[in-house]
């Protein structure tokens, strides 16, 4: 199935709105993805929608991460150990990058 979304890389700009794009892009006006508010004027409220836009700026990389690691599991079981070991550590960095991106 192909995707329905708009396209990655996302990032993040003025802390808590994603855009597509890098940090560059959205800095001279990529299309706006989101914008995650906080609930109320609280610095661990602020805090929270900084997190949730990271979150959000990082769901292109984990879809990708999570197809890589599904298609791995596939070619493990299918018993393709040869392609299977070859991409364990390509889609093990896809999976800590894209995790990396979300956290923060």
């Amino acid at each position: 199935m192909t995707a329905q979304h708009t396209p990655g890389p996302w990032d993040r700009a003025y802390g808590n709105s994603v855009y597509a794009g890098t940090h560059e892009e959205a800095v001279m006006g990529a299309p706006l993805i989101a914008t995650c508010w906080p609930l109320s004027g609280e610095t661990r409220e602020l805090e929270m929608a900084f997190s949730n836009a990271r979150l959000v700026s990082a769901a292109p990389d984990l879809l990708i991460a999570l197809e890589s690691l599904l298609e791995w599991c596939i070619l493990k079981e299918k018993g393709s150990p040869y392609v299977a070991s070859v991409r364990k550590p390509i889609v093990i960095e896809q999976v800590k990058q894209a995790i990396r991106k979300a956290k923060g």
